[in-house]
């Protein structure tokens, strides 16, 4: 199993994907995302939610793990 995985945060406004989002960064470190999602939903005041999806670069299945939903 590869540890090049690269992990998505995007944040969405009140957890709805058809409202403002926006992508909070790309992490090479699961906690580091997971941190900076819960940090950035404070900030926020509780307005956006995160979802954070893990990537493989180096594997040819291009479907991304979910780390985190909208729907927890």
């Amino acid at each position: 199993m590869s540890k090049n995985k690269i992990y998505i945060v995007t944040m969405y406004r009140n957890g709805m994907r058809d409202n403002h989002s926006y992508v909070l960064g790309a992490y090479t470190k699961k906690a580091l995302a997971l941190s900076e999602a819960d940090r950035e939903e404070n900030d926020r005041g509780g307005k956006y939610l995160s979802e954070i999806l893990e990537y493989n670069p180096n594997e040819t299945n291009t479907q991304p793990r979910e780390i985190r939903g909208l729907f927890r």
